[in-house]
């Protein structure tokens, strides 16, 4: 498999030492199908507005689901969560 070379111009129209890649948040969302189904702390916070301490403490009571990976990299998959917190619902 060919690796593209990291220099090259991905945009056409830029000239010599102008920015070449596209910014991220130039670039559209992705489609749900495609989502990361992985999310962080902070990634969380963007779907459900709680502060990053209570996130904390539903996720020490056991009313969110996660994923202790690498160590000290906590995330959380969002369809458990969004299934978790509607289990909640009254």
């Amino acid at each position: 498999m060919m690796v593209a070379h990291m220099s090259k111009n991905l945009n056409p129209k830029a000239t010599a030492g102008e920015e070449t890649a596209f910014p991220a948040e130039k670039l559209p969302a992705l489609p749900p199908q495609y989502e990361r189904p992985f999310l962080t702390v902070a990634d969380l916070q963007k779907k459900i507005p709680v502060s990053r301490r209570t996130i904390f403490a539903w996720r020490k009571a056991g009313w969110l689901p996660s994923v202790q990976a690498g160590g000290t990299k906590i995330l959380f998959h969002w369809k458990s969560v969004e299934d978790a917190l509607l289990r909640q619902q009254r």
